[in-house]
C-alpha cells in the first residue's frame, strides 16, 4: 500500500534507532569511526563538506536516473539545496525530522569526474552503509517520497 502523508511515525524511527543501538550490541552501536574521505550534505548549510569525526548521518539509495542532475565534485562547495530534485529534498528533510544534520548520497558526496576517488568510495560503499544512522530506500522511480 502506498504510504500517505501522514503515515511516517518519525518519533517511531527515532525509537527503533536507539532500541538498535541499545541492544544489538557492535550490529547497531553508534559507529567507531567515520569511513576514510568522507563527504556529506550539511543539511542546514546545503554545502557538501568533509565529514566530521564520529558523524552520525543517513545514506541514500535510490534509482540514479531520479537524480542525476549533477555530480558531487570540488565545484559544490555553495549551497546544492534549491538544485536537487524533489526525492533528495524529500531525504534532506527526513534527515533532518530525526535532529541528524549530515546526509551521504554517492551522486552529490561522490566527485564523479574523479575516477580515483570514485573508486576508492565504490569500494568503501558497504562501510558507508554500515555507518549510517539510517538509511533511507528509495526503491523505485518517484518523484519524492510518500508520507514527506
Amino acid at each position: 500500500l502506498p504510504i500517505q502523508r501522514d503515515d511516517l511515525d518519525i518519533p517511531f524511527v527515532k525509537r527503533r534507532v536507539e532500541n538498535c543501538q541499545a541492544y544489538h550490541d557492535m550490529n547497531c552501536s553508534p559507529i567507531k569511526q567515520t569511513p576514510v574521505n568522507l563527504r556529506v550534505i550539511d543539511c542546514l548549510s546545503g554545502q557538501v563538506v568533509d565529514a566530521p569525526e564520529l558523524c552520525q548521518y543517513t545514506a541514500m539509495s535510490y534509482v540514479w536516473s531520479q537524480c542525476e542532475q549533477f555530480g558531487g565534485g570540488p565545484e559544490h562547495r555553495s549551497s546544492i539545496l534549491e538544485q536537487l530534485p524533489r526525492l533528495m529534498k524529500d531525504c534532506v528533510k527526513l534527515t533532518i525530522k530525526p535532529d541528524y544534520r549530515y546526509l551521504w548520497c554517492d551522486r552529490y558526496c561522490i566527485d564523479q569526474s574523479d575516477e580515483r576517488q570514485l573508486s576508492f568510495q565504490i569500494r568503501q560503499m558497504d562501510s558507508v552503509y554500515a555507518n549510517a544512522e539510517v538509511t533511507i530506500v528509495a526503491a523505485a522511480y518517484i518523484d519524492g517520497l510518500p508520507g514527506i
